[in-house]
């Protein structure tokens, strides 16, 4: 095998992974979209990120002047951590 072989494999062996971590990075923006688009008209959606987002967001509502409702969060832990607000 020459350099140039050697060269090309880890080219191409990098541009692969590379394909792999744009795959995943896609997926998550696409997420992060759905959260962003829907947390303002939606209370639950199922999916345990999208509905920690919603949660972090809601949890932030004193930043407005607006004490968070345990019974508006999306998970368990969300309305635990408003309870104790």
């Amino acid at each position: 095998m020459s350099c140039d072989e050697v060269y090309w494999f880890f080219v191409l062996n990098d541009i692969n992974h590379f394909a792999k971590v744009f795959v995943i990075l896609d997926q998550q923006f696409e997420m992060l979209q759905t959260a962003c688009r829907l947390h303002t008209t939606t209370h639950r959606t199922g999916n345990p990120t999208i509905d920690a987002c919603f949660d972090a967001d809601r949890l932030d509502l004193g930043r407005v002047g607006i004490t968070p409702d345990p019974n508006r969060m999306a998970t368990e832990k969300g309305k635990e951590m408003a309870k104790n607000l």
